[in-house]
């Protein structure tokens, strides 16, 4: 798909316009928009390896990858927890809300530092974004509960 795209965006155009300009015809113009051809088509795959190499599921071991990122999800999952370790489940709620807030804070930090991004707006962008999930995502259950009288 990638490949589709990129070579759709590639014209001759241009050079086939610079070659009517110096009358060059025949089979000289056409060994030229080849050569051409050939040479984009070469700059398209450096274009493509060079993305894939850079991008995160371009990784050179995917299992390595993968358990990086199976270990960051738990890593993350228990930061919320943790104040339920330490408090009942009403005086946790307080806690466990600021402490994510915190981590997400400095996760984005430590995020604009790979994307060289300003600190201050990925950390509050990476806080804003997830806690806005998490107020969507409790207003959704406290209606279903509310449409299903479901009580806890």
């Amino acid at each position: 798909r990638e490949w589709d795209e990129l070579s759709a965006n590639v014209s001759t155009r241009p050079l086939e316009a610079a070659l009517r300009h110096q009358n060059i015809t025949g089979s000289d113009r056409r060994e030229i928009l080849d050569a051409s051809r050939v040479q984009q088509s070469r700059l398209a795959k450096c274009i493509l390896q060079h993305e894939h190499a850079q991008s995160p599921s371009g990784a050179k071991r995917p299992v390595l990858a993968a358990g990086i990122m199976g270990i960051s999800y738990l890593a993350a999952g228990i930061i919320p927890l943790l104040s339920y370790l330490i408090w009942d489940v009403r005086a946790a709620m307080v806690p466990s809300i600021i402490v994510t807030a915190i981590a997400l804070f400095l996760f984005g930090t430590v995020k604009a530092r790979i994307t060289q991004t300003s600190p201050w707006r990925s950390g509050f962008e990476m806080c804003a974004i997830a806690m806005s999930a998490a107020i969507i995502g409790f207003a959704l259950g406290v209606f279903v509960r509310y449409l299903f009288g479901i009580t806890i």
